[in-house]
Formats: C-alpha cells, structure tokens, sequence
C-alpha cells in the first residue's frame, strides 16, 4: 500500500506565473498571511509551524521530504501545470529531484484544462469564475490539449522525470493522473480525449516505457461511466470532500459518511479500480475578498464557502482506515493506494505540514495508520 500526499507546487514566485497575474513577487502566501475569520470559532488565519516557506529552495524540499517519509508517506503527487512548451511551478519538483538518498517517490497530476488560477484573491462578482460548471471568463489561463501539445509533454517529462527510479510505476507503466475527466471531455470531446490517450501511450511505448498508468480524478457517476471508454486504468477523487453547493458549514465526519458511500459505487459504475481520495479539511474563504456577512448572501459559493467544520486528526484518522478497508476489497492483483488531499494546500484549507494548532497530529495519524496497516504489495518500481 501506499500514501500519496498531493503537493501544491506554488509557495515561491515564479515569473511566468507573475507575469500572467501582473503581480511581481507575488506568491500565495499573502492570501494566508491576511485570511481573516468569518464568523465566531472560524479558525483562519492558519499559522504554519514552520513559517512560510519558499517551496523552490532546495533545503525546503528537503524538510518536507525528510519529514513525509518519516511520517509514512511514500509519495507526492506534484500539479502539473503545461501550456505552450512552458512548465509552470516546475522548480519545486526540480528541487525535490535533487534530494539525495530519498527514498519518497512522486507522480504527476496533470491540470489538463486550466493553469492555477490568476485573479487572486476572487473578488465577488467574479463569482461566475468559480463554479467549475459554468464558462471561466479567465481566458488566460485556459488550456486546449492536443496530440502535439501532449506529445511536446510527454517528450519533456521523459527526459527530464519519467526516467527518474522515484517516478511511481505500475510494472513499467509511469503512473500519471488527470485532472479531472471531465474537464477534459469538456475541453475535446470524447473522441478526441480518447484519441488523445491512446496516443499518449503509443508516444510512451516509442520512448522505451510500457505505456502508460492512466488515473483519471472525478467525483460524479456521468464522468464514472465515461473514464473506462476514454482508457483510465484507474479512477480517484482530488479534494472531494464538501459539497460545493450544499450548505455553508458542513461537518467533516458527517461528510466523511457521505463519501465514503460513492466510492463502491463510482468503482462499480467505471469498472475499474476507484483508489480512495481522503481530505484533511476544506475552507479556501483566503482565495477570496474580505465579505463581511457570508451568512446574508444567498448565492456565495467558492472560495467563501463551503467551510468544513470540526475536522480533527482523529477524525481524519479513522477516514484512513475506512479507506483501508475499501481497498481490502480489491483483487489482489491491484495496486493499493490511498490520495491524500493534501501535502499543502494551505489557501484551500487542507494540508498535513504541521501548523500551530494542530503541531504534526495529522502527520501522526498517518504514521499510526501505516503502523498498523497488513497489506500485499504489488511490484511498484522501476
């Protein structure tokens, strides 16, 4: 078995990225430095007990790498951001390659449709940006995959990470998600998405590897149905733990029965593994502008709300060990992994890197949780 933490590669200034955002200098840390409560017992803003650390330093890299696999975690899941043969974010995992004598491995999760978002802090009437279903007037962020553009990818990340003995594989076969399946059907089509795929792996053959490991992330039944037709091995979840238009606080545990009940389901539906999403928290009310009442506004949604309540590493810990239990289901034959949302997600509310209040309860429940796990493993090496 193992944990795959997923890393936010955005606590650093990165021209590229500055320059899209006309912010020099910029990075996500002032969102968290100046988030603000929003109403009584809200616990914002969120202190990290390390300080707000500049992810593209290699002695950082090395921090929360030492620190990941001493705490159990075997792997990071680094944000792939690509558009016109330019890698954004990219130093990061260039400083986590550079690490010498780790053991922790890393995969990619491919933004397929849209680059980090570029108007920081969401003022409110931009609103319309925010709901994933409806068109993002964000043009400059936008992404049009095509079979030049992947392959231009796939040749730069061969050379450069596929080769490395830390990139996770299945038997050959580099693992690399998709973030997420519907957007990318939205974005070409459901032919073209297939086509896309298909070529991806042919690509990947040419290069000497044996295809690809395809994990597409989604959270409804409709993208379910479709992953197996459009070629994922697998299926999982990314930070789907609130219900984006359901009520403004949700509790955790309550959220955690809710989900864990469509795992089955999303898995029996694809007819493919679904490999367990578990999320420490959500509150993202930092990417968005000071409101003074979210409470009298009817229609607010992300970045304000949904907030999670009452998360606890308790709490957190148990969702492991629910998502135990579902992969014990699997065939034995399976890959057993479990995604957590995330190593630092902080603006988003969701992170395992130690902070204030909680000093490293979360690190320490997935510690306990591989302690006490008794599971096969598969061969998952180079």
């Amino acid at each position: 078995m193992k944990i795959i933490a997923y890393y936010y590669p955005a606590w650093h200034v990165d021209v590229q990225r500055n320059r899209l955002m006309k912010k020099q200098g910029w990075t996500e840390w002032e969102l968290v430095k100046k988030a603000k409560p929003l109403f009584k017992g809200h616990k914002q803003p969120k202190i990290p007990l390390w300080g707000h650390l500049d992810d593209s330093k290699r002695e950082t890299l090395r921090l929360q790498t030492n620190t990941a696999q001493k705490y159990g975690i075997d792997a990071f899941a680094f944000t792939l951001f690509w558009r016109e043969s330019s890698f954004y974010l990219e130093e990061p995992i260039k400083q986590f390659l550079k690490i010498k004598n780790s053991k922790l491995q890393f995969v990619f999760v491919w933004s397929c449709s849209r680059l980090f978002r570029i108007k920081l802090p969401v003022k409110l009437q931009d609103t319309s940006e925010v709901l994933f279903k409806t068109p993002d007037p964000e043009s400059s962020r936008q992404i049009y995959p095509t079979k030049k553009y992947f392959l231009e990818l796939l040749k730069y990340c061969s050379k450069e990470y596929f080769n490395s003995r830390r990139y996770l594989k299945i038997n050959g076969r580099p693992v690399f998600l998709i973030y997420d399946v519907i957007s990318f059907i939205d974005r070409v089509g459901f032919a073209k998405g297939k086509e896309i795929l298909e070529y991806g792996s042919r690509v990947m053959r040419h290069l000497g590897y044996k295809s690809f490991y395809y994990i597409g992330l989604l959270d409804t039944i409709k993208e379910a149905r479709l992953a197996k037709q459009l070629g994922f091995q697998a299926i999982t979840s990314y930070a789907s733990l609130p219900y984006l238009h359901g009520p403004k606080l949700q509790d955790y545990t309550s959220l955690i029965r809710r989900r864990v009940r469509r795992w089955p389901i999303l898995e029996r539906v694809a007819g493919i593994p679904y490999y367990p999403s578990v999320g420490t928290g959500w509150d993202a009310s930092p990417r968005g502008e000071k409101i003074k009442d979210i409470f009298k506004l009817d229609k607010l949604y992300y970045p304000w709300l949904p907030i999670v309540t009452k998360t606890s590493p308790q709490a957190f810990y148990k969702y492991l060990n629910i998502a135990k239990k579902f992969n014990q289901r699997k065939k034995k034959h399976y890959p057993q992994f479990i995604f957590i949302a995330s190593w630092n997600e902080w603006s988003d509310g969701y992170y395992l890197e130690p902070d204030t209040d909680n000093k490293y309860a979360y690190l320490e429940a997935v510690a306990q949780f591989k302690k006490a796990r008794n599971y096969s493993f598969i061969k998952t090496g180079d």
